[in-house]
């Protein structure tokens, strides 16, 4: 999953922490995001995708969820804030199937948690600070990213439409954003 995005991170050294993107957009370890040179998948156009967003270890001492968040603000600003992009990340114990019809197909490993499958899409308004050195500042008004969030399963019962992100289900909406890098990032269930 981690080279299948139109869009995907490979570092040649140490991998860039949540707080690291978050708190400059252009840190040293962000160098490794590329495009489409590797493998084409139709269905992940204008995609980037990350994994393993809840671990925390020796290794890795915070989640990945605002690193995904950063990855999009990246790639929305080098291709001068031209829109849609979109996401895909995955938690510890959960994978994704997409089918030939473009649809995605959510699994869990059966544990019950670390099974979070995550779909991030803009909402049509580029980052509001996105400088080197400065915090990512990503907000508008709470509504910056749409995220549909599918708790995996062993049965595949969640589902995600990749043809027009918004057929769903299975999982429930938030929106993801930022006031000001780490310490702003906010990840909101949209009620209804």
């Amino acid at each position: 999953m981690a080279i299948l995005g139109d869009y995907y991170y490979v570092p040649a050294h140490d991998g860039v922490l949540s707080s690291e993107i978050l708190n400059n957009p252009f840190h040293p370890n962000t160098k490794d995001i590329y495009y489409s040179d590797f493998i084409k998948v139709p269905i992940l156009k204008n995609v980037i995708t990350d994994t393993h967003l809840n671990r925390v270890d020796k290794n890795n001492p915070e989640p990945r969820y605002g690193r995904i968040f950063g990855f999009l603000a990246r790639v929305v600003h080098e291709n001068n804030n031209q829109f849609p992009f979109f996401a895909i990340g995955l938690e510890e114990g959960a994978f994704v199937a997409i089918d030939d019809r473009g649809i995605a197909k959510v699994f869990g490993n059966g544990t019950g948690k670390g099974e979070d499958a995550y779909f991030l899409q803009t909402n049509g308004a580029a980052p509001e600070q996105i400088q080197p050195d400065l915090p990512l500042i990503w907000n508008h008004h709470g509504l910056a990213v749409k995220v549909y969030k599918i708790a995996g399963d062993p049965q595949g019962s969640g589902h995600f439409d990749l043809n027009n992100w918004s057929t769903t289900a299975g999982g429930t909406w938030e929106y993801w954003f930022t006031t000001g890098g780490m310490s702003g990032f906010a990840q909101k269930p949209i009620r209804s």
